[in-house]
């Protein structure tokens, strides 16, 4: 059927539309009732995995606690799946509540589907970890086990609502080899060796505290089944990281963080902040919160816990202690327990935030140390985590339940900057607490670096919520990053904005501006973060569909419950989406939003991408990639992710088994490379680390698919080869003459066709011309003084005086080619050309000086000389587009022209419609200008907060001659343009 709103093709029984959310109407509408519409891609678009339907089963992490138990249902499987069947098909009337009531029914029912599934093994050894209820719906999570050893980081959540009716199934259960290995033959040894090697090496560690004690037992024996590697393996647990190795091969598999940086009642000193503590011991108050089992202690502005040796000191902790109920009014305890105090009640405000509003107590105890100097960190930083109480504080913990959660406790560690600040640290504190709630839910996995800045954004979300609900509020900023703009600072907004540097670092500034670099997870935590802050205020502040902070909250909340251990940003949008259908509360118009706001950060809809499928291929078929001459292209780096495996349909719920399928590939080799990928759907991307420009697509992969090669046309240079011979390059001005004829082409095609006819499809023209009617201009200057005067094409900016110059080529007597790259001299770049020879442009957001390379067109990036030159004077000439003069000439006497009164009139028709971005009473077209056959205006809105404002929202060009309307979206950074017809209406 199709969207009613958008008339996209959308499937049956959906709710609202993937692609506009649309709430879908009950009736199936014909083709011919919806006029389907279709949007053209760009090449540089992300894609995302996100199913929009009742159930998935997706690649992802769960929680890895202990060993298994055969599964013993108390009710009747199939008396469980008949229960739910019924209460699915009364979903809609929730006439009846009788489906799945307890995990118990919850692990039956799942059970019986894992043929549905295509699974044999994964589901037979499940064990229940936890249940969260939110409003009333239940999450119900899973281990995998398998023959009595847990799955690591593989589990299965099954979200039940009110009514007992699954809505959603996420997680990542996977089938286990038979024949894999489950004899471990390591010696205690082996396995301190490599760890100490590992750590030293990769890590940075000069030691690993506690690594002698360990023991290699079946306690701590798991099935290590990630990053494509499936193991026998032991978890090993230290201070500052859990290892996994290998028990056959004593392989370091991964290193995983423990920490993640960043009825008696007692008073203070004031009176204030009461506390429930306990009775004195030996004389003394011992400052812990017996009502929320929080342990206090205090480094005294020591090191206890050094990040950079891993290496803690339990003996400069001290606890505590007050001769009276009031802390931090006597000379013989120490002097910061006003300040250890204060944490501890800041921390038990959050605490009472998560049990009210979420049921959620974390690990049931919590040990915090304050004022720790966290060595060369000089106490800036603060880390939180999940440990093993008897490594910590057994001794001090006497009536914590050893069996309770596997004996782990909740953990945190606050550096002298941070402690004793109350109101003013309680962001950082609810950061550092939120992963420890995370934590409970999700093992979090090192293998994908988007499952850290997943794990960094939600514990940044949640320090804004808790600072606004029991603190000063939120201010959406967490140390150097800016949340509302993290551009200030250097941070990203969007995927793909910063470049990766080795070891997975990216480039941003600190508080003072200071040129500084930090880790991928804290940088790109701020794509996750911002979408909250979008879903907070509204797309450009404008309040519009925004969410309250209590249903900020419960959506993020429910986020956490649903999370995977290996999750990506795909995964999280989908679980966000999941969230808002969810919450019955929440409009139509918020649950956009929600949507929209991982739109304006780039991790789009991938149901769309699964709707535009462009090759259709074998598992062995060969991908051919092309330079611009069309010869084999080698060097470049090929990204392959999967975004869904087999769909089946379980119960009116579509399944999608997403194969765990992520991999970067450098493709050194000129000529076809064999891809070789499991029967699945895949998002393909061809990126050049020295070249700008990315090439997308999504491929389908099965038994059944085409034989064909997947052809790629790039417009990358072709190696550099070096004249041996040094022979001097020959002038051949006629060579220009395939330039000139582009533009004449690319404007004939524009009239026929509009812009789509032109966008891509030539090699040397610039779109922006063609597309605004403008007069392209040319000359000729030798730039680099080599005897080869290069081809300048211009526009004019003040009539006969000034010109913009948007592209350069040059050649080497054979062949023309693009001087820099697509993006150096553009409408929208800023460049410049000196006597001298040097070229600067800001293209990239970053102005940088060039020369000339030796061979004609590459450009080598030089510090800015202390002489520039004068800029240089070209002599312009109007390039004839004889095609066009014709229109141009007369355009009245051509009655297929339309006249800018009937422009006009048709964009206030249109707008007064409304848009997705605001509504028709709001939008305001502005007199527009002719030049040639193209019309140019703006659309303006009013602006929030200023009634007597308005804003640019639109920037608008019409084709006069086929009356197809260019728009961009001007108050967004995605700089969205949409076409439509304006003699369609």
């Amino acid at each position: 059927m199709f969207c009613e709103k958008c008339g996209k093709e959308i499937k049956d029984n959906v709710k609202f539309c993937p692609f506009c959310g649309n709430k879908v109407s009950e009736k199936v509408e014909s083709r011919q009732a919806v006029q389907k519409q279709t949007s053209k891609e760009t090449k540089k678009k992300k894609w995302l995995w996100m199913v929009g339907v009742a159930v998935i089963l997706a690649a992802g992490g769960g929680i890895a606690l202990g060993l298994n138990q055969n599964p013993k249902p108390q009710s009747d499987p199939q008396a469980a799946t008949a229960k739910n069947e019924k209460a699915v098909e009364n979903k809609d009337t929730k006439e009846e509540a009788n489906g799945i009531q307890n995990a118990e029914e919850a692990q039956a029912w799942l059970v019986e589907q894992k043929e549905e599934l295509g699974l044999e093994n994964a589901l037979s050894e499940l064990k229940e970890t936890s249940t969260a209820e939110v409003s009333g719906d239940h999450y119900y999570r899973f281990e995998q086990n398998y023959e009595g050893i847990p799955v690591y980081g593989r589990a299965i959540v099954v979200a039940v609502d009110q009514d007992g009716n699954v809505a959603s199934v996420t997680g990542n259960a996977t089938d286990v080899a038979e024949d894999l290995n489950l004899t471990p033959s390591i010696t205690k040894e082996q396995a301190v060796e490599n760890i100490r090697q590992y750590a030293s090496e990769t890590l940075g560690m000069d030691e690993v505290a506690s690594l002698d004690e360990i023991t290699l037992n079946q306690e701590n024996l798991c099935v290590y089944n990630m990053n494509d590697t499936m193991r026998l393996a032991y978890q090993i647990p230290t201070e500052s990281y859990q290892f996994l190795v290998d028990a056959n091969q004593a392989e370091i598999l991964e290193a995983v963080p423990e920490l993640y940086e960043e009825s008696v009642i007692y008073t203070d000193t004031n009176g204030q902040q009461e506390i429930e503590g306990t009775d004195p011991v030996d004389g003394y108050y011992v400052l812990k919160d017996q009502k929320r089992n929080i342990y206090m202690y205090d480094a005294g502005g020591q090191t206890y816990m050094d990040p950079a040796s891993g290496l803690s000191y339990p003996e400069v902790l001290q606890q505590v202690r007050s001769k009276d109920t009031i802390f931090g009014n006597e000379d013989d305890t120490p002097q910061t327990s006003a300040e250890v105090y204060s944490d501890l009640n800041t921390i038990g405000s959050i605490y009472d935030y998560f049990l009210k509003k979420h049921k959620e107590n974390g690990w049931g105890v919590l040990a915090v140390v304050s004022n720790d100097e966290l060595g060369a960190q000089q106490g800036n930083n603060a880390a939180a985590g999940v440990v093993d109480y008897k490594e910590r504080l057994a001794d001090a913990i006497q009536d914590y339940d050893e069996n309770a959660y596997q004996g782990k406790i909740g953990w945190m560690d606050l550096g002298t900057a941070y402690s004793g600040k109350g109101t003013e640290s309680l962001d950082v504190i609810a950061h550092e607490y939120t992963h420890i709630i995370t934590r409970k839910y999700a093992k979090w996995s090192s293998g994908n670096r988007e499952t850290g800045a997943i794990n960094e954004g939600i514990s940044d979300i949640f320090g804004e919520i808790l600072a606004e609900a029991v603190g000063d509020g939120a201010d959406w900023e967490m140390g150097n990053r800016i949340i509302h703009n993290p551009y200030e600072n250097g941070y990203p907004r969007s995927t793909g904005a910063n470049e990766i540097l080795p070891n997975d670092r990216i480039n941003v500034r600190n508080k003072d501006g200071e040129e500084s670099q930090t880790d991928y997870a804290h940088g790109y935590s701020t794509v996750i973060s911002y979408t909250a802050y979008l879903m907070k205020n509204g797309l450009n502040e404008s309040g519009q569909g925004q969410l309250s902070w209590e249903e900020l909250s419960e959506l993020w909340y429910r986020v956490i419950v649903m999370m995977t251990s290996d999750c990506d940003f795909a995964q999280c949008r989908a679980f966000a989406e999941y969230a808002a259908d969810a919450m019955e509360e929440l409009t139509e118009e918020q649950r956009i939003l929600v949507k929209r706001a991982f739109d304006v950060v780039e991790i789009f809809d991938a149901e769309e991408a699964i709707n535009n499928i462009e090759y259709d291929i074998k598992p062995g078929s060969t991908l051919r990639v092309y330079d611009k001459k069309q010869d084999y292209y080698g060097g470049y780096v090929l990204k392959i992710m999967g975004i869904s495996g087999e769909e089946k349909i379980l119960e009116d719920r579509k399944v999608s088994i997403r194969h765990q399928y992520n991999k970067e590939i450098q493709v050194k080799e000129a000529g076809p490379y064999e891809l070789n990928l499991p029967n699945g759907i895949y998002h393909l991307t061809i990126s050049n680390p020295d070249r700008n420009g990315t090439y997308s697509f999504v491929v389908k992969v099965e038994e059944n698919g085409s034989d064909d090669a997947i052809l790629v046309s790039t417009d990358y240079e072709p190696p550099m080869i070096v004249n041996i011979m040094d022979e001097p390059m020959e002038y051949k001005e006629e060579l220009y003459d395939e330039v000139f004829q582009e533009y004449r082409d690319a404007t004939d095609a524009y009239i026929a066709g509009g812009t789509d006819a032109v966008s891509g499809k030539f090699l040397y023209i610039d779109d922006f011309l063609i597309s605004h009617g403008w007069q392209v201009w040319y000359g000729y200057y030798d730039i680099d003084g080599n005897g080869i005067p290069e081809l300048l094409i211009s526009y004019e900016t003040i009539t006969g005086t000034e010109y913009k110059t948007v592209d350069v080529l040059s050649q080497d007597g054979k062949s023309v080619q693009r001087v820099g790259e697509d993006d150096t001299f553009s409408a929208y770049t800023e460049s410049h050309i000196y006597t001298s020879g040097v070229i600067y442009s800001d293209a990239g957001d970053q102005g940088n000086y060039y020369k000339i390379n030796a061979n004609g067109y590459s450009l080598d990036k030089i510090d800015c000389p202390a002489e520039l030159g004068e800029k240089i004077s070209v002599d312009w000439k109007p390039l004839e587009l004889t095609q066009n003069d014709s229109v141009q000439d007369d355009t009245s006497s051509d009655e297929n022209v339309m006249s800018a009164e009937e422009v006009y009139q048709k964009l206030e028709e249109h707008y007064a419609q409304g848009t997705i971005d605001s509504s028709g009473e709001d939008l305001a077209v502005m007199e527009g200008s002719v030049n040639g056959t193209t019309y140019s205006t703006t659309v303006r809105c009013g602006m929030p907060g200023n009634p007597s404002a308005s804003q640019a929202l639109y920037e608008v060009s019409v084709d006069m001659v086929t009356g197809i309307a260019s728009q961009t979206r001007m108050l967004l950074p995605d700089g969205k343009v949409e076409q439509f017809s304006l003699r369609d209406n």
